[in-house]
């Protein structure tokens, strides 16, 4: 799409770019300067942001089915209402990050630094949360049905009313 091939061609330069409801499924979006990009109910399903700089963007009920994250940034990110699932954020750092209300069902969250986000009502069932970081967070009312836990960071974070039947936390 036009959408696709432009936000392609300037990646380096999408900063506070306006891309509200833009259709970027599958771009190349990798090492790009995203941050303060408003991305709000954009389609980026199967997108690749591996190095990304999301940090401050709005990505309020976007779609990330399936997309990549790796190491991306996004500090202070709003991922509120966003659908995440079978995304790969191993090693992401969503630090401060909003992610109420999200779906991240089967997603890698492996070695992700989540500390000071809220994940209020999220569904993160079926999870992989393995060494992620998520001191002070706030979890209240999240899903962890089925996730993995295993060395999880969870000092001080809020999981009042969460849901984690069958978790492996070891």
């Amino acid at each position: 799409t036009i959408d696709k091939q432009k936000a392609e061609a300037s990646k380096k330069s999408l900063q506070a770019a306006n891309l509200k409801r833009a259709q970027l499924q599958e771009a190349d979006l990798s090492d790009g300067i995203l941050i303060e990009a408003c991305l709000e109910e954009s389609d980026l399903s199967e997108a690749d942001l591996c190095g990304a700089d999301l940090s401050a963007a709005n990505l309020k009920y976007a779609n990330l089915h399936r997309t990549v994250l790796y190491r991306c940034r996004a500090k202070k990110t709003d991922f509120s209402n966003t659908i995440l699932t079978q995304a790969n954020l191993v090693e992401a750092n969503l630090s401060g990050a909003n992610v109420n209300e999200a779906n991240l069902k089967e997603s890698n969250n492996e070695g992700a630094n989540l500390t000071n986000s809220t994940f209020k009502n999220a569904d993160l069932s079926e999870v992989n949360l393995t060494g992620a970081f998520l001191a002070n967070a706030n979890l209240s009312g999240a899903n962890f049905t089925n996730s993995e836990l295993i060395a999880a960071a969870l000092a001080g974070s809020d999981l009042t009313d969460a849901n984690l039947n069958n978790d492996s936390l070891h």
